[in-house]
């Protein structure tokens, strides 16, 4: 009972040590003793501090993909939502038909709001299980783009969408599984 409270008040990584000290017969067992508690004790911290380095560098890799899907995503809303003027616009449009304006309209809405989702929970430390749940959402939205652009005969787009679709599920995952804020 004693060592599952202890055990629950740990923080995760930690540890607790019971050291119960038996006088040695002779000085030189005492310097034994000291050397292999601090080396011991220095594996451990070196084994944590490299631990440590792996988690700030998958959270910095993170945090670029986060950056530069988010300013992908942005552009993407601006020109779905605002620039429908440009010939080729037009033609994909005339292919999707009645249904291309309000549908342009609802994912430059969809894919602003899933960028934004990207930086400002994880930013300002609020809600930030926005961050993942907005990578997976724009991730099956890159999916769905592959099947419309693929109706538009749009491979260049088909491509760019696949490989935003990949870096966006990495970010999901890595949030939620690899380094969870």
């Amino acid at each position: 009972m004693l060592f599952r409270d202890i055990y629950a008040i740990l923080v995760p990584g930690g540890a607790f040590v019971i050291a119960d000290t038996v006088e040695p017969a002779h000085p030189s067992g005492w310097e034994l003793a000291v050397d292999a508690w601090g080396e011991a004790v220095r594996e451990r911290a070196l084994e944590r501090s490299q631990g440590e380095r792996k988690e700030t560098e998958v959270n910095t890799a993170l945090w670029i993909l986060q950056i530069v899907l988010c300013l992908k995503f942005v552009s993407t809303a601006y020109t779905h939502g605002f620039r429908r003027d440009q010939a080729k616009w037009q033609q994909g449009m005339q292919r999707m038909g009645a249904a291309a304006r309000p549908l342009l309209t609802l994912i430059a809405l969809l894919v602003l709001m899933g960028g934004a989702g990207l930086i400002l929970p994880a930013a300002t430390g609020i809600l930030t299980w926005l961050t993942p749940l907005s990578a997976a959402v724009l991730a099956v939205m890159m999916l769905v783009a592959v099947g419309l652009h693929v109706g538009c005969r749009e491979t260049p787009n088909v491509v760019a969408g696949l490989v935003l679709f990949a870096l966006a599920a990495f970010v999901a995952y890595g949030r939620w599984v690899i380094a969870p804020f």
